[in-house]
């Protein structure tokens, strides 16, 4: 009996770790421009469009909550951000942000990731030294 072995090559990007059946393609990714990190872990962040509570009838909230966790640079998909959030970009590289809240409907925590246009800042969570 035979074994056949296959080896598969990727291409990765340097920026947000996409792998590409192309080393062409990894590299006009690679090519594009990241946007700045704009919140950090701890943050206060609320949501620039409601959201809906589907276990109380489907009703709209303000969605306000802690970012606990920063996923990294991925590339810009044009569907998932015009069509979830409304967002037209520059940037080929973003951030995604998780984030953690309760929903004021039902009263669980719930976790869900934004992009960074969708977001907007309430009150930073770090600590600042106060001068006396």
């Amino acid at each position: 009996m035979k074994r056949v072995k296959k080896t598969v090559v990727f291409y990765s990007c340097g920026k947000c770790r996409t792998e590409y059946a192309s080393r062409k393609l990894a590299l006009n990714c690679e090519k594009g421009s990241c946007e700045p990190r704009r919140f950090g872990i701890g943050d206060l962040v609320r949501a620039v469009k409601p959201r809906f509570c589907s276990a109380r009838g489907n009703r709209r909230y303000a969605m306000r909550g802690k970012i606990v966790k920063i996923v990294g640079l991925s590339p810009y998909d044009s569907e998932s951000m015009v069509k979830g959030f409304g967002i037209e970009r520059t940037y080929a590289h973003c951030y995604w942000y998780e984030v953690e809240y309760r929903c004021p409907r039902c009263r669980a925590m719930k976790t869900a990731r934004y992009p960074t246009e969708a977001l907007r800042l309430v009150r930073s969570g770090q600590t600042q030294a106060v001068a006396s």
